[in-house]
């Protein structure tokens, strides 16, 4: 039997972090795979796949008064042979 290491295998972890001059909330969660992204908003209105993590901000910009980021939960692992 070969085993499949799952740990390397899973999707990275994300936040879509915005903030004002006043406060600063998250706006998506998303796994980020090796081809793409998945994010879903926390207000549970919005799903999307994108190419990256990166293309999804485009999609929650607000304007000048809102900065929009995103943030690593877990920093990346290096990725290597996914078979143990």
């Amino acid at each position: 039997m070969i085993g499949i290491d799952v740990e390397r295998l899973a999707p990275q972890l994300f936040a879509v972090v915005q903030q004002d001059d006043e406060d600063d909330w998250i706006a998506a969660w998303g796994m980020a795979f090796e081809d793409h992204a998945e994010v879903a908003s926390t207000t549970g209105d919005l799903r999307m796949l994108t190419a990256s993590p990166e293309s999804a901000l485009r999609y929650f910009d607000e304007g000048e008064d809102v900065r929009t980021s995103l943030v690593w939960v877990n920093p990346a692992q290096p990725r290597g042979s996914a078979l143990l």
